[in-house]
């Protein structure tokens, strides 16, 4: 019986091992669940703006999710880093142009409650301008 034990527990131990273990990069590089980093994308952005990379690349950060509260607007957000103020809604993101933006990053409705206020119940589109960059 006790080999029988020992041979489970190193069996459980090595699909433990291997289920924690990391596989390597899965992803497409410079294609995060949370962030796309202009730098890291495999095509040229020149011409195009932030909304068009944002649909490109994670175009389920457009659409709205979960229920809506009566209080709040029904808009995702969209916040510069460069002065911490609300920049618009998503479409808001047509005026950017993506050249100058170094990423842009996605808050969920919790963390951007937590960092931009309650009333940003369907979350938030973060841009990080590149510095001395305008729109």
């Amino acid at each position: 019986m006790r080999p029988f034990i020992s041979r489970l527990c190193i069996c459980l131990l090595a699909i433990g091992l291997t289920a924690c273990a990391s596989t390597g990069s899965t992803s497409q590089k410079g294609v995060s669940s949370n962030e796309i980093t202009l730098s890291e994308l495999p095509v040229d952005v020149t011409g195009k703006s932030a909304y068009q990379v944002v649909k490109e690349y994670k175009s389920h950060w457009l659409r709205k999710r979960g229920q809506s509260s009566i209080n709040a607007e029904d808009a995702i957000s969209v916040y510069l880093d460069t002065n911490q103020t609300r920049f618009g809604d998503a479409e808001s993101l047509r005026e950017l142009q993506a050249i100058n933006v170094d990423a842009i990053e996605w808050l969920d409705s919790q963390r951007a409650q937590f960092r931009y206020g309650l009333d940003n119940t369907q979350g938030v589109i973060l841009v990080h301008m590149k510095r001395g960059a305008s729109k």
